[in-house]
């Protein structure tokens, strides 16, 4: 709307020119962040669970990146994990088959 645009053109002092993008022209996974890549996070893990542990109850869903257990000041894991997969698939299936599903227990 040209009258939006003059009004930011006087919020900010200078001319803009708004255009729409060009979704061809872009490659999402480019954009992508390391850190965004696909990951699903695990609650109520139990204290005494272990990267090999989860890993072996992963695995099977897909190839897995790596596996982080955030800790607390004193050292110990807080009861969650993080688990990167390669794939957006893989970690989709994680989450579907394991669900609700006991780990340890």
């Amino acid at each position: 709307n040209r009258t939006d645009r003059k009004k930011l053109s006087r919020i900010y002092r200078k001319k803009i020119k708004l255009q729409r993008g060009n979704k061809e022209k872009q490659n999402v996974d480019d954009d992508i962040d390391e850190s965004k890549k696909p990951r699903i996070i695990v609650r109520n893990i139990p204290f005494k669970a272990t990267k090999e542990d989860v890993k072996k109850f992963y695995e099977p869903f897909g190839e897995i990146l790596e596996i982080n257990f955030p800790k607390r000041m004193d050292g110990t894991i807080v009861g969650c994990c993080f688990i990167h997969f390669k794939q957006l698939e893989d970690a989709s299936k994680a989450i579907f088959n394991t669900n609700k599903k006991e780990f340890l227990g």
